[in-house]
């Protein structure tokens, strides 16, 4: 239940709880005190406030979304390709990559499904190219806060690499 009060700088408080959590929005007035009130539930409803532990799709859908009015159509068509490459990679008999939990990935388990795309007779050239791109959704995931630390980096993963240290 939603508790209403009215602060020492004259701004209006109500304070609610969803899924286990408690927000809080302020207003100049009782008008728009509602109004903000409906518009973070909204948002909080539709999913819009970062997911706690989003699966590494649903984050990459974001993180293209945030992108695609700064990158060419062409550079987020391919960057989809190389990133469906690894994310349909068969983690285990009920799971893909993609449908890790973005927080639960490790540096074992990139290294794994590089290790399976080889095995697949994918060129490590390629390879190099899409596990940069990996390591850029991985660092913008660090940015945001939905993450707290790269697992691509433990492995040197980045476009400047050349395919003898991706090989190995």
């Amino acid at each position: 239940m939603a508790r209403q009060k009215k602060t020492s700088n004259g701004y209006y408080r109500k304070t609610f709880m969803f899924g286990g959590k408690r927000y809080c929005v302020y207003g100049k007035d009782q008008r728009e005190l509602v109004e903000k009130l409906a518009l973070k539930r909204q948002e909080l409803e539709e999913g819009v406030i970062n997911h706690i532990n989003p699966t590494l799709n649903s984050y990459y859908d974001y993180f293209t979304e945030v992108r695609i009015k700064e990158q060419r159509e062409s550079t987020i068509r391919s960057q989809k390709v190389q990133f469906k490459l690894i994310s349909d990679v068969k983690i285990s008999k009920y799971m893909t990559f993609g449908e890790m939990r973005i927080k639960d990935i490790s540096r074992r388990d990139i290294e794994t499904a590089r290790q399976m795309l080889l095995d697949h007779e994918k060129s490590p050239e390629y390879l190099n190219i899409c596990f940069a791109h990996l390591n850029h959704v991985f660092e913008v995931a660090v940015m945001d806060d939905t993450i707290q630390k790269n697992p691509c980096k433990a492995l040197n993963v980045s476009a400047n690499l050349n395919v003898g240290q991706m090989a190995h």
